[in-house]
């Protein structure tokens, strides 16, 4: 993977069977709310201004293809058993993703909701895992963990990263859906903070984690990057932050080098 302007490593190509990164905004040509590295489509950015960041991207990670699922916020895994078109192809409904082919990249777009990049240390695959608060519901984590279960690649064998997201200073919510994690949610207990005259935060991003863990993976093989997109406006795109105009930034991982 080559220097990028900005972003957050997951893996070696030289050292490990994987490699990928959490980007941020930066080194990319979008302007406007999108500056400047957007990947979404649904943005009202240029389409050819996205290609351009899409090409950047696949510099920085070292790869020709990458894969990039339609978010809709539920619980589908998608595995890509086959290489993908060349450049950066836009899938089916899901909101994971997974691939066992080396050098193919699969990865989310997030802008607050909680990126988590998965791999084998072994070289089976990789995965990406877009988990809002829609997701972390559905249980979108466990269900990708035990997709790649479902290939013979057991969860001992797995190491995650859960990436940049809105941080629970900026996550507030009304009681009904506090209550729902407090009480329904796996993960969900303990990560409800309720402070008095305010409504009540979550901590999505350690509620992902438990679900890592809960999921079979040892949390000793689990990172937590503790960077929230919106206390961060210069360096990630923040849905909330941006008043719900907000590019997209990516998380990506690749399987090896073909």
């Amino acid at each position: 993977m080559t220097k990028s302007p900005w972003h957050i490593p997951f893996g070696d190509a030289t050292a490990t069977p994987y490699y990928g990164a959490f980007f941020g905004r930066l080194g990319g040509v979008s302007v406007g709310h999108n500056a400047s590295l957007n990947l979404g489509t649904g943005t009202g950015d240029d389409a050819e201004t996205i290609e351009e960041n899409g090409r950047r991207v696949l510099a920085t990670l070292g790869v020709e293809r990458l894969a990039l699922p339609r978010q809709v916020h539920e619980a589908d895994v998608i595995v890509l058993d086959e290489p993908s078109a060349e450049g950066v192809s836009r899938l089916g409904d899901a909101d994971a993703i997974m691939t066992t082919v080396p050098g193919q990249g699969v990865g989310v777009l997030t802008a607050d909701c909680v990126p988590v990049l998965l791999a084998d240390v072994q070289g089976r695959a990789v995965a990406a895992v877009h988990a809002g608060w829609r997701g972390l519901a559905a249980e979108v984590i466990g269900a990708c963990v035990a997709r790649m279960g479902e290939l013979g690649i057991s969860a001992n064998d797995l190491v995650a990263a859960v990436g940049p997201a809105i941080g629970p200073e900026a996550y507030q919510v009304d009681d009904a859906l506090a209550d729902r994690f407090a009480h329904e949610i796996p993960g969900g207990a303990g990560q409800v903070i309720r402070v008095p005259g305010r409504q009540p935060v979550i901590d999505l991003p350690s509620i992902a984690a438990s679900q890592l863990k809960a999921a079979g993976i040892d949390p000793a093989r689990v990172t937590v990057h503790r960077r929230s997109t919106a206390a961060e406006p210069d360096a990630f795109f923040s849905h909330r932050g941006q008043d719900g105009k907000a590019g997209r930034q990516l998380a990506a991982v690749a399987l090896g080098r073909p």
